[in-house]
């Protein structure tokens, strides 16, 4: 589903810290094949690394946005 324009970073950003928090979680546990995606659906291990893809793009791309 599409955000409407005047929200779609509000939700965004929402949606994010939610998907970091999951990372994070998985990488401070010790079981090292859970941050791997073992617990994620093959489709969903496979939208987590377009995320974190596009992530890295938007970071390289606009490095001179200031931070909120």
């Amino acid at each position: 589903m599409s955000n409407m324009s005047y929200c779609r970073f509000h939700n965004a950003v929402s949606e994010l810290l939610d998907c970091e928090d999951h990372l994070q979680d998985k990488k401070d546990s010790d079981v090292e094949d859970d941050y791997k995606g073992s617990t994620l659906s093959e489709e969903e291990s496979r939208h987590k690394d377009e995320l974190l893809r596009i992530c890295r793009r938007i970071a390289e791309n606009f490095p001179n946005e200031e931070d909120d």
